[in-house]
């Protein structure tokens, strides 16, 4: 059985110039129900040199869930009726 990462994970991208960063992954549902992958840089490796460095970095708030646009949050019936309450 494959692990399971429910609130994302954390990974080191390599860059083409400058030092590798960690970049925090994870999946987003769009309005049309299609599943997107975002991605957030935390930091470089010079920045934050082991992974635990970077989900603390990651744990202060770099990526918080409930920042995402109103338009994203609110239910299908709220949508069609016109009213954000």
């Amino acid at each position: 059985m494959r692990a399971r990462y429910q609130r994302g994970y954390l990974r080191l991208g390599h860059r083409k110039t400058g030092p590798d960063c960690w970049e925090f992954l994870w999946w987003d549902i769009e309005l049309t129900g299609e599943r997107v992958r975002r991605k957030a840089v935390i930091g470089t490796v010079q920045q934050y040199s082991n992974i635990e460095a970077a989900w603390q970095q990651r744990s202060a708030g770099v990526h918080q869930r409930g920042s995402k646009p109103a338009a994203r949050t609110i239910g299908y019936g709220r949508r069609l009726s016109g009213s954000l309450h």
